[in-house]
């Protein structure tokens, strides 16, 4: 049963009891397992890492986690560690996962401007026997900082199996997202929307596009519903 509820439902649910604090806690770290299991041959293994070495998954890939009846399976994990445990973590991918590194953007010309842009440092890509997991080593210590330079709200949500959470919940678990800077080629912005949008989500420049968002003055940061706004991650 607590697989057809959706998040919202399944966080109500856990503080009325004990009990119900240990089933919708095993849900969540079974759906995580679930997330992760096209990507890495051994899930468990690497959900179990992420926080020795303080690092979440993000991307695409998770938003199904906070979304869940999103059925979609993303192109890649994207996973974001501190540059303290950028080896250790890549140590994991190859000795334990079986993953090879195929590219490394830290050094590409092409990146001196992006990645500070995104508060990182380099972006890592390894395919293991299961799939291909891209390791983004963040510029601090913490990685929600770029986290929280996603292209879209949408992608402003982290999780491992101690911590989770979203920047901007209530729209997306409206499937309802916010464009961000729009860095990078024309072409591949247009594609990423397009590919949100086939995935059942809908992608605005401003939550004034939106009819019940339209009229709050002087903008919906009332509502965490402005792109423009300062956040915080324990926002509701």
């Amino acid at each position: 049963i607590l697989r057809l509820l959706d998040m919202k439902s399944l966080l109500h649910l856990r503080p009325c009891c004990h009990a119900f604090l240990d089933m919708v806690t095993q849900e969540l770290h079974d759906h995580m397992e679930d997330i992760v299991t096209p990507f890495v041959p051994k899930p468990r293994a690497f959900l179990d890492h992420l926080p020795t070495v303080d690092s979440y998954i993000g991307g695409s890939a998770v938003i199904p986690f906070f979304v869940r009846d999103a059925r979609y399976l993303a192109n890649a994990l994207e996973v974001f560690v501190p540059f303290l445990h950028v080896l250790e973590i890549g140590r994991h991918i190859t000795q334990v996962q079986g993953g090879q590194e195929e590219d490394d953007f830290g050094s590409d010309d092409d990146f001196d401007d992006y990645l500070p842009h995104r508060a990182s440092r380099s972006v890592t890509r390894y395919r293991t026997p299961a799939g291909v997991v891209i390791l983004i080593c963040c510029r601090y210590i913490d990685p929600l900082a770029t986290i929280a330079c996603a292209w879209s709200s949408l992608h402003v949500c982290y999780a491992n199996p101690t911590f989770f959470g979203h920047g901007y919940p209530g729209m997306t678990l409206e499937r309802r997202g916010l464009i961000g800077d729009g860095i990078g080629e024309a072409d591949e912005v247009c594609a990423r929307m397009r590919r949100m949008r086939n995935r059942g989500f809908d992608l605005r420049v401003s939550a004034r596009a939106w009819p019940e968002y339209a009229r709050l003055s002087p903008c919906a940061a009332r509502r965490f519903a402005c792109h423009t706004q300062p956040r915080n991650f324990l926002d509701d």
